[in-house]
C-alpha cells in the first residue's frame, strides 16, 4: 500500500506540473563483508606426515623407535624416543620375557656395563631392546650414566684390586682372567681386553692357557677375525718382549703420518699403573713388536 500511495502522489504532482516535495531517501544496500581468500578455496582434509624418528645404534643394531615389536603393547608407558641405559648391577641382571616373575621366564643374563635400549616402562620393569629382541629388566638395575658404570681411568694412577674402577673393569670383562679372585692389581691383558670391548671388538679365545702378555700373538694365530702384522694400526694391540724376556701388551690409540704411535697401557713400569706413552718410529721398531688386529 505504501508503494501504491507513493505512485498516486507522484501522479498528482505531475498533473499540477510541480515536483513532489516529499523526498524519498534512496534505499542503501549494505554490502556483505568480504569473504577471506582462503574461504573461497575448496575445503580439503589436511594430511599431516609425522617424520620417522632417527635410528639409534646400540650393540651394533639400528633401532627405529616407531617400529617397536608387538610385545610392547598399550599397557606399557612408551617413551617418545629410545633411551640408552647401562646395566649397573655388579652381578649383571636378568632379561625376562614378561614384566613379572614366572616359571622359566629368564631369556638371558645381561652382564654388568652392557648397553640396552629402553623403550618404555611398566611397574617396576623396563621394556628394553637388546640384540634385536625385546625383553624386560628390573628398572633399578639400569643407569643412564655410562660414566658412573664404566671405569674412568686416570693417567699415572695405580689400580689396585680394591679400587672401584678396577672392580668395574673386571665386572665388564667378567673377570675373564681370574685376577679379581686373586686380588691382583689391574693387569695389562685385562685393560687391553676392556679397551677392545669399548670399540665393540671381541676375541673368540681358544682353550690355551695362560694368556700372558707376550703370548697373545701365538695363542691367537689362526683365529678367525685376528690378523698380525709388523705395521702399526690404530685400534690394534701391540705386543713385544723385553730384553729380559718379559712380555708386554698395550693398545694403539693412534698412528701419526710419521709413524709415531700413541699407546695406552697398564703395568708397564709399575704394577697396576695406567699410562699413556708416545713412541717415535725408531723407538718402537727397536722393540721388534707385533701388531694384532681384531675385526
Amino acid at each position: 500500500m505504501h508503494t501504491f500511495w507513493l505512485v498516486i502522489t507522484d501522479l498528482f504532482w505531475f498533473v499540477l506540473g510541480k515536483e513532489n516535495p516529499i523526498v524519498v531517501e534512496p534505499v542503501v544496500v549494505k554490502a556483505l563483508p568480504a569473504k577471506p581468500e582462503h574461504a573461497l578455496l575448496p575445503e580439503t582434509v589436511a594430511h599431516v606426515t609425522t617424520p620417522t624418528p632417527a635410528p639409534v645404534q646400540v650393540d651394533d643394531t639400528l633401532l627405529v623407535p616407531s617400529l617397536l615389536p608387538d610385545e610392547v603393547n598399550a599397557n606399557t608407558a612408551l617413551l617418545h624416543a629410545p633411551v640408552v641405559m647401562y646395566v649397573c648391577c655388579a652381578e649383571g641382571t636378568s632379561r625376562y620375557t614378561a614384566p613379572q616373575l614366572e616359571f622359566d621366564g629368564v631369556v638371558e643374563l645381561v652382564p654388568y656395563g652392557a648397553a640396552v635400549t629402553v623403550v618404555g616402562y611398566r611397574g617396576r620393569y623396563t621394556s628394553v631392546l637388546r640384540g634385536g629382541h625385546t625383553g624386560w629388566i628390573v628398572k633399578d638395575d639400569l643407569s643412564p650414566d655410562k660414566q658412573a658404570v664404566w671405569p674412568q681411568l686416570v693417567v699415572h694412577h695405580e689400580y689396585l684390586a680394591s679400587e672401584s674402577d678396577t672392580i668395574k673393569l673386571r665386572a665388564i670383562i667378567q673377570d675373564l682372567f681370574g685376577a679379581g679372585v686373586q686380588q691382583l692389581p689391574l693387569q695389562a691383558g685385562e685393560y687391553v681386553l676392556f679397551r677392545l670391548m669399548q670399540d665393540h671388538r671381541t676375541i673368540a679365545w681358544p682353550i690355551t692357557r695362560p694368556r700372558l702378555p707376550g703370548t697373545w700373538q701365538t695363542i691367537l694365530r689362526g683365529i678367525p677375525g685376528i690378523h698380525s702384522t709388523i705395521t702399526p694400526k690404530t685400534d690394534s694391540m701391540i705386543e713385544w718382549n723385553t730384553e729380559s724376556g718379559e712380555g708386554r701388551l698395550a693398545y694403539v690409540e693412534s698412528v701419526a703420518p710419521d709413524n709415531t704411535i700413541t699407546l695406552t697401557v697398564v703395568g708397564l713400569k709399575v704394577a697396576g699403573q695406567y699410562e699413556t706413552i708416545t713412541l717415535l718410529e725408531e723407538e718402537w721398531r727397536e722393540l721388534r713388536p707385533v701388531f694384532i688386529e681384531v675385526a
